[in-house]
């Protein structure tokens, strides 16, 4: 007898665009792909008071931010186009 092994699916993953719900609740990644730092950054951001910390602890190593918390943060950061933007993925530009 064999046994079929399915493949995983890959998570969805939310991610930050001009129609997402200020309520929703977005991955550390969203950050990422959202605003100018990365993951090891946004950390370092968290503990220094510059990036403002999860609105949501979920478990030991899952955190959430809330969608309007993550845009109020890039606007005070003058990052406005981003958290207006259409797609969630940032521009290539740098500043």
């Amino acid at each position: 007898m064999t046994c079929a092994i399915k493949p995983k699916k890959p998570p969805v993953r939310q991610r930050l665009t001009s129609e997402t719900d200020d309520l929703a609740l977005l991955p550390v990644d969203a950050l990422v792909q959202a605003g100018p730092f990365g993951r090891s950054k946004v950390y370092a951001g968290i503990a220094a008071g510059l990036v403002p910390p999860p609105d949501i602890k979920i478990g030991a190593r899952c955190v959430r931010w809330r969608a309007g918390t993550v845009r109020a943060w890039l606007v005070s950061l003058g990052c406005a186009e981003l958290a207006r933007q259409e797609s969630g993925h940032t521009s290539s530009t740098g500043p």
